[in-house]
């Protein structure tokens, strides 16, 4: 099923299509899965990737799921450095040998073959959801959703600054959603589902949690607003005291995860079209 996204560009998404960059343990693309989704995951750790094969050999077999064993960067079909963190159960893993070194660990380096946002799209087709959480590399994806103009009805991103939202906010989508990581268990599957099947999944960090729909209606707002609100998690995050504490617990009781500094964010990006049930 394809839904029509952007006329003048003459794009179509497919509705049963989401892409998983970022794979790690494969917990969101279990997640996605169990939901009647079919999944294009791209993991550039090669062991995480051999140990995918064999937990996930059936979705793989029937082709639900695609497992790519590659980094996104700025060109395709490279082979390039790419930084393990050594520590047990690290996701600190990165094309980035500061982001994968963050800690101090000195990193374990193997090589990897490079893709693209838009190789992906052109083999894949555009997802209804891109999700995206590859250590210090997501704003690599922003920009290249920004230069091919083929959106996601949903994306979402793991980041550190504002310009993430701004390179998503030029791509074209104008409703934006802070999600914060460290709130992920606080989040049940509504029932009746509005993505795909219904799943109850207890998230964990090792989730990116609920998407699209079945986000907080609330929760979504403008880009000046959603900005406004990174901005003073940011702030409160670099100078913990009082206050902060007390917007920490205001934030918890009231489902406000970016009033709580601790965690860290995901933005969640789609139109107001989308939301409106007009494309």
């Amino acid at each position: 099923m394809k839904a029509a996204l952007n006329d003048q560009i003459g794009t179509e998404v497919d509705d049963n299509l989401i892409f998983d960059f970022g794979f790690y343990d494969g917990s969101d693309s279990r997640f996605y899965l169990e939901k009647g989704f079919r999944v294009v995951a791209v993991e550039a750790d090669l062991r995480a990737v051999e140990n995918a094969r064999e937990a996930f050999s059936k979705e793989i077999g029937t082709g639900a799921l695609t497992l790519l064993p590659k980094a996104i960067w700025s060109v395709a079909g490279e082979t390039i450095p790419f930084y393990l963190n050594p520590g047990e159960g690290s996701s600190w893993h990165s094309v980035f040998q500061d982001a994968a070194e963050r800690d101090g660990e000195t990193s374990i380096v193997q090589e990897v073959e490079t893709t693209t946002v838009p190789e992906l799209f052109d083999t894949f087709g555009v997802p209804r959801y891109l999700k995206c959480d590859i250590e210090g590399a997501d704003e690599i994806v922003a920009d290249q959703i920004r230069k091919d103009g083929r959106l996601p009805l949903f994306a979402s991103t793991e980041f550190y600054d504002r310009s993430a939202i701004e390179q998503l906010r030029d791509a074209g989508y104008d409703r934006f959603q802070l999600v914060n990581q460290g709130h992920l268990s606080r989040f049940k599957s509504p029932r009746p589902p509005r993505e795909g099947l219904f799943c109850d999944t207890v998230f964990g960090g090792e989730h990116s949690g609920l998407f699209g729909l079945e986000l907080p209606t609330e929760g979504w707002v403008d880009v000046q607003t959603c900005i406004r609100r990174f901005e003073k998690w940011k702030t409160m995050k670099e100078n913990y005291g009082i206050v902060p504490r007390i917007y920490k617990h205001i934030g918890r009781l009231t489902g406000r995860g970016w009033l709580d500094c601790k965690g860290w964010m995901d933005v969640h990006a789609t139109t107001s079209d989308r939301l409106d049930g007009t494309s």
